[in-house]
């Protein structure tokens, strides 16, 4: 009697658990860039982005920016010292995408779990390079995407954040690829 409650009680985790490992890869939208928005622009680090009009500023302090609308967010940083040893690090692990598998490495580059890539982003006048990880909270997927840009003049870093549900991917897709350095 004892095993069949047991059970019981074990049949929902295993059947959601089971749907967790049914799921695809995840596929990143074609980036349509075209879109109306307005544009954030750091002079300071010449740096750009098109924002959809919904995306509106929540906080900017320092050397740091938030823009959010319901299904997403975008993040920006900016680092006057971040270009050097930094982009020697990110350039390393790209030449060496088993280093991903290291716990000490994923903590360095701040992430919990093996992204789903690690791979070079295009941005011109910068080495750049984009994480993007998913993870589940409750049952919605929240996808993470971030760029780590190094621009070509000066020894400065610009991180950009974006998060959003699979709903809100789209949007924040779109706009990370208007990303200017100028």
């Amino acid at each position: 009697m004892t095993q069949r409650k047991n059970l019981k009680r074990l049949a929902p985790l295993l059947l959601l658990w089971l749907l967790g490992c049914g799921q695809e890869a995840l596929k990143l939208p074609e980036a349509k860039t075209d879109f109306s928005g307005q544009f954030y622009e750091n002079g300071d680090y010449r740096f750009k982005i098109k924002l959809y009009t919904e995306y509106k500023k929540i906080k900017e302090e320092g050397d740091a920016v938030l823009f959010a609308e319901k299904n997403g967010n975008i993040s920006i940083l900016f680092w006057k010292d971040g270009g050097g040893v930094i982009k020697q690090f990110y350039q390393a692990i790209y030449k060496e995408k088993a280093r991903l598998k290291d716990k000490k490495v994923l903590s360095a580059l701040g992430i919990e779990r093996n992204p789903e890539f690690f791979e070079p982003f295009r941005a011109e006048k910068a080495d750049s390079f984009i994480i993007l990880t998913t993870e589940r909270e409750g049952f919605e997927k929240v996808i993470k995407v971030r760029i780590e840009i190094f621009p070509e003049e000066g020894d400065s870093q610009i991180t950009v954040f974006g998060i959003a549900n699979e709903k809100g991917l789209k949007k924040v897709w779109d706009m990370i690829n208007t990303i200017t350095i100028f």
